[in-house]
């Protein structure tokens, strides 16, 4: 009985773990990606107001700075997040609300 029980509490932690690896492949964009993640403590707003002001390497280390408090960005986000912010275009886009 304890071997089944120890069993099932192994596949189904086996299944968890697959699921969040699945998950977590689906790669959203740079732009969902930060709008999920960056927005949960701040408003997209903070996040404009820094586009153009900061480069890419800048904005790398944001982002790590950000993911050591706690950030959820997946480690193969953080740097198209980057480039993405350090782009101008950015500003003008969803993330930003402006078209």
């Amino acid at each position: 009985m304890k071997q089944s029980a120890i069993l099932v509490v192994a596949i189904i932690m086996g299944m968890a773990a697959v699921f969040h690896a699945t998950a977590d492949s689906a790669d959203p964009s740079p732009e969902a990606a930060i709008l999920k993640s960056c927005t949960v403590c701040h408003g997209a707003a903070k996040i404009c107001q820094q586009i153009g002001k900061k480069d890419e390497a800048q904005w790398k280390a944001t982002i790590e700075r950000m993911v050591k408090k706690g950030a959820d960005l997946p480690a193969n986000l953080q740097a198209p997040a980057a480039a993405y912010l350090a782009d101008s275009k950015a500003a003008s886009g969803p993330l930003c609300d402006k078209k």
